[in-house]
């Protein structure tokens, strides 16, 4: 991801005709991962959301867009061919999400993503729910609203 966005990054700043970089992100990089064998997969994908958001404010300046789509369970070979040891763990993880979506739905949340949604937007994706972008906690009323849940240590 890292790579395709600098790429796509220098190709349209040289480049009259400016666009959107469209990363794929995850749930999983909002919330922990299911196994130790899934640590480099949800860091990964946390990290995704972090280089959209932070593109998304350094390169608007040469018009260029950068936007991240996070689906969840979907019908790819990541969860269908997962290993046996986890296919136990996984299947209530999905039931518990009202199962996999398909690729044509995450693909209408791509759409609306490109069509409607602002520079540095992070659309989630999941199964019987509405397309939502999740707000950058990076921003003050985000802080301030993380400071007033957080435990206070002494």
């Amino acid at each position: 991801v890292m790579m395709g966005t600098e790429i796509a990054m220098e190709r349209m700043r040289k480049s009259p005709n400016k666009g959107q970089i469209i990363n794929t992100g995850s749930m999983a990089g909002f919330t922990p991962g299911l196994s130790e064998e899934m640590v480099g997969y949800t860091v990964s994908k946390t990290g995704v959301l972090a280089l959209t958001r932070t593109m998304a404010k350094d390169i608007a300046r040469h018009g260029v867009v950068t936007k991240c789509i996070c689906p969840s369970w979907t019908e790819t070979d990541l969860v269908t061919k997962v290993v046996p040891e986890q296919k136990v763990e996984l299947d209530k993880i999905v039931k518990k999400m009202k199962g996999t979506m398909t690729p044509e739905h995450v693909a209408e949340g791509f759409y609306r993503l490109v069509t409607q949604c602002e520079n540095g937007s992070a659309m989630v994706v999941l199964k019987g729910a509405p397309f939502m972008i999740i707000p950058d906690y990076n921003v003050f009323p985000m802080i301030m609203s993380m400071a007033m849940m957080a435990k206070i240590l002494d």
